[in-house]
């Protein structure tokens, strides 16, 4: 009987578990879905019910990079943090963790993770090690001796859509923006970001798009 009941539970337990780890699997499926759509904010909440049935190095480390790409860097620094103590870590997401902790102005911590990714990585370049160290070292020499600086907030430009990546194009400049573009449409229900371009003339503050 007991031999019985003993066999009932471990058939049970099996069950269940093969039920969690299908319902895991189906919810990373959706949500790679929306990842690939740049729908970030859908698919890290997708990617946390998945990471509660399942722990996966693949969950942790799309909770990261969508974090890092939606600017939350204080959640992409913690899931960046699970990914690379996980076993199967790639170096990438050592790096990433840098990255986070460099964004949240920890900048010693920083230090030590891509000193940890150089480590990993041979093939890192000394010009490429050099910024990412020097970085850090200059954060942390300016945080102890501030200077006044002024912002001016070039206004012919901005807008209040998302406007960045600004550079120079054939004498004006170029940025990428989220910018309603009436003249788009998709099938797919997906964010599209318009590649705006400006010709700015700064004493005038004209502005010409394209």
């Amino acid at each position: 009987m007991k031999k019985f009941l003993l066999s009932s539970c471990l058939s049970l337990y099996c069950f269940f578990a093969v039920q969690i780890d299908a319902k895991a699997q189906y919810v990373i499926k959706d949500a790679d879905k929306q990842f690939e759509l740049y729908n970030y904010a859908k698919a890290v909440d997708l990617y946390e019910q998945a990471y509660k049935k399942k722990e996966t190095l693949h969950a942790a480390e799309r909770l990261a990079t969508a974090y890092a790409n939606m600017n939350d860097y204080k959640q992409a620094e913690s899931w960046y943090a699970i990914a690379s103590k996980m076993a199967g870590s790639k170096p990438e997401n050592t790096l990433g963790y840098a990255k986070a902790l460099q964004s949240n102005s920890k900048y010693s911590e920083a230090k030590v993770q891509y000193l940890t990714y150089i480590d990993q990585k041979k093939d890192v370049t000394e010009r490429q090690k050099d910024v990412w160290l020097s970085s850090c070292d200059s954060a942390l020499k300016w945080m102890k001796n501030p200077k006044k600086v002024e912002l001016i907030n070039e206004k012919a430009l901005n807008s209040a859509q998302s406007d960045w990546g600004a550079t120079t194009y054939q004498g004006g400049v170029v940025f990428t923006s989220d910018r309603t573009n009436t003249g788009f449409e998709s099938k797919e229900s997906s964010p599209f970001l318009k590649f705006d371009g400006a010709i700015l003339v700064l004493n005038q503050k004209k502005v010409h798009r394209f």
